[in-house]
């Protein structure tokens, strides 16, 4: 009741809990009595354990048609300028393929897949790896190119990192 109290009565100048608010506490206090019942033998387990609350679903925002235009247009305005190259050329993988960028800074020439230009990349997801497969674009492949193949179009061995630590900027 105190956690409905807290979402529906606004007191002084303090704003009203929001769903997440009620299950951080709501968290806190259920471990606080998960601890008491495990130092203190008479004292009841799992006493806050069958409370349910209200889950906040996280909203996901997506970019309008004007937004993707002025990323584009940044693109091609800056796909050769060299203090931007570095930051387009990893932005336009990290597009077309939604990895985070910490998976993006650690991609390797191998995961390149030269026969079908394809990115092949193991994800990690509840102690499982799976093996995704993004097909590139011929856009994309064009940009890239230059960081995986060599002049005579096979993959280049002398790095690992796709983006080989062109990822730091240069001052």
């Amino acid at each position: 009741r105190y956690m409905e109290y807290k979402q529906k009565d606004k007191t002084g100048n303090k704003k009203l809990w929001s769903d997440t608010t009620v299950n951080s506490h709501y968290q806190r206090i259920r471990a606080f009595f998960n601890w008491l019942s495990y130092k203190v033998e008479l004292f009841p387990s799992n006493v806050l354990g069958r409370l349910i609350f209200k889950k906040n679903s996280r909203a996901i925002t997506i970019f309008n048609s004007e937004e993707i235009n002025k990323i584009k247009n940044f693109i091609d305005q800056n796909k050769y300028v060299e203090e931007w190259k570095w930051f387009v050329e990893m932005l336009v993988v990290m597009i077309e393929t939604g990895l985070q960028v910490e998976i993006l800074c650690l991609l390797k020439i191998k995961n390149i897949v030269l026969k079908d230009k394809s990115l092949c990349v193991d994800v990690v997801k509840n102690g499982k790896t799976n093996k995704i497969i993004f097909p590139l674009s011929k856009y994309c492949w064009k940009i890239i190119s230059s960081l995986i193949l060599n002049k005579n179009n096979t993959l280049r061995t002398d790095k690992k990192l796709i983006f080989h630590n062109r990822y730091y900027r240069k001052s």
